[in-house]
Formats: C-alpha cells, structure tokens, sequence
C-alpha cells in the first residue's frame, strides 16, 4: 500500500447492501474495485483454476475454465476442503484488487471486501465501511436479487 493512497474496505454479511454502497461511493467519483468481480475473472481461466484443479480434481469445464458446481459439491460442507479453496483463491483475489488499487489514479480508493473480517484484512486497508441490515431486510433483498424461495 502507498503512504499517500488511501485504501478502504467495505463489507457486511450477503444482502446487507454493500453494492449499493459501492454505488453511492462511485456516483461521487471515487473508484471503486469488487473481491467477487475479480475472482469471476479469474475462475474464468488461468493460473489459479489450474491450482484449484490439482487441488480438487475434476472441477475444471472443457473451455478452462472453473465449473463452480463441481467445486460447490467438494468444498460446502467441508470445512478442510473450503480452508484450502481459500488458501488458493484468497490470495489471487488479493493480488488483484491490491494491484488495480495501486494503479488507480485516485489518491482514495474503496474495495468490496465480503470475508473482510473473517480473512483477518484488517492491517492491510486503511479503514473499512462496514454495512448492516436488519436479517429480514438481508433476507428478502437475497431473495430478490437471486430470484430464490425463502426455504
């Protein structure tokens, strides 16, 4: 991190409405660079899909790129299993938002940072934005967004 950037997290819980955060902080021009947009790049291909397969095998599609179903149906429900998925994807993920915040031409640059507290991330961004939501309201707005039942 540069002395003279200033790098800020925003996270919360699914639902909570940090990309509505997100967008406010845009819309009054600062930058701002998504953990769940990079790793969609990535799973696309490369380096860490190649890591995830030795891993996990069988998990790669034909085009390269990573089938998320085959993945969800080895690591959710293992705790062992989803410790080294993170250990692979955290720090590609990290890597590039670090990267295209150090780019940014802004002196101030907001990140959306989901595991934020969970991946202990506190030292390494110069504040965060944490969003709260009541649990109904982040229900409900999952529910919406994905296009989901309640049960």
């Amino acid at each position: 991190m540069q002395s003279n950037k200033k790098i800020y997290a925003i996270t919360g819980g699914i639902g909570c409405g940090k990309t509505a955060v997100s967008q406010i902080i845009r819309k009054e021009g600062y930058p701002v660079f998504s953990c769940d947009e990079i790793y969609a790049a990535l799973v696309r291909g490369g380096k860490m899909v190649r890591a995830i397969e030795r891993e996990f095998s069988g998990v790669t599609a034909a085009d390269g790129s990573l089938d998320r179903q085959k993945l969800s149906a080895k690591v959710f429900g293992n705790p062992a299993a989803l410790q080294k998925l993170n250990q692979i994807t955290h720090p590609a993920i990290l890597d590039g938002l670090f990267r295209l915040a150090s780019e940014s031409e802004s002196s101030t640059v907001f990140c959306e940072v989901p595991l934020f507290f969970e991946a202990g991330l506190q030292n390494r961004f110069d504040g965060a934005i944490v969003v709260v939501r009541s649990l109904e309201k982040r229900v409900q707005a999952v529910i919406e967004r994905s296009g989901i039942i309640r049960e």
